[in-house]
C-alpha cells in the first residue's frame, strides 16, 4: 500500500528529500535525527498509558493520524492500496483521569529549545478551547540529550503564543522553571499521572476510588 503525507510524497520520497538535504543516514524502518523526533518519546507514552489503563488508574490514548483512501484493490475491496496521511488538526493524547479530560501533545527535542515552529497553530487553538472548557491540557517534552521529560501546563504556551504570535522558542531553562520532571522507570516508563497530580489535584489519587 502506498501512502502519501500531506504534501503529497510517499516516505521513500521524504527520506530521499532527507538524505538529500542533511546527509543523515536513514534506516528502512525508522529515520534517524530530527525526521523521527518524537517518536521514542510517543512510544514510552503509549508503553505507559497502556500501564495506567491495565491497573485500572486512567484511561488515555494516542489519536491515529487520519488518512485519506485513494484508491483500493478492485480484487478486495478491504485491501487499501493507495492513501494519504491528513493534516494532523489537533494534540497526540487524549483520555480521562479521576474524572478530568485529559489532553496533551508530545514533542521531542535534540537541542535545550523547543522551537516556536514546532507547535502548530491548530494545537494551540485546541488546547486553548480545551483550558477554556475546564478539561486538563498539557505538553510533554522530550530534551534527548539530556534524558529529561517535562510536564508544561498547556496555558504557559498557549497565553504566551497568543499574545506574541511568534518568537524563538521555549528554553529548557522554561521547562524546569513552570514544569514538572517527570520520573522515569520502568513500570511506567514515564510516571505522567505523579505529575498530573502535583499539576492539577489537591489530594494524592487514591486506586481504591480513581474517580476522585
Amino acid at each position: 500500500m502506498k501512502i502519501r503525507y500531506p504534501n503529497g510524497q510517499t516516505y521513500d520520497d521524504s527520506v530521499a528529500d532527507l538524505k538529500k538535504e542533511t546527509g543523515q543516514k536513514v534506516r528502512r524502518h525508522g529515520v534517524s535525527g530530527r525526521a523521527n523526533m518524537g517518536m521514542n518519546l510517543e512510544g514510552d507514552v503509549i508503553k505507559s498509558c497502556d500501564y495506567f489503563r491495565q491497573q485500572g488508574w486512567a484511561s488515555i490514548y494516542k489519536r491515529p493520524t487520519p488518512i485519506h483512501v485513494y484508491r483500493v484493490d478492485p480484487k478486495n475491496p478491504n485491501k487499501i492500496t493507495e492513501a494519504h496521511f491528513e493534516q494532523k488538526s489537533t494534540t497526540d493524547f487524549v483520555g480521562v483521569y479521576r474524572s478530568k479530560y485529559i489532553d496533551f501533545e508530545c514533542k521531542e527535542s535534540a537541542i535545550d529549545t523547543l522551537e516556536f515552529q514546532r507547535i502548530r497553530p491548530q494545537q494551540i487553538t485546541h488546547l486553548d478551547l480545551v483550558l477554556k472548557l475546564g478539561g486538563i491540557g498539557f505538553f510533554v517534552v522530550s530534551f534527548t540529550q539530556r534524558n529529561e521529560v517535562y510536564m508544561l501546563d498547556a496555558h504557559y504556551v498557549v497565553d504566551r503564543v497568543l499574545k506574541e504570535h511568534s518568537h524563538a522558542g521555549y528554553k529548557r531553562s522554561f521547562f524546569q522553571e513552570k514544569g514538572l520532571l517527570i520520573p522515569q522507570g520502568y513500570l511506567p516508563r514515564l510516571k505522567l499521572l505523579d505529575c498530573i497530580d502535583k499539576l492539577y489535584f489537591k489530594t494524592p489519587f487514591d486506586p481504591k476510588d480513581p474517580r476522585r
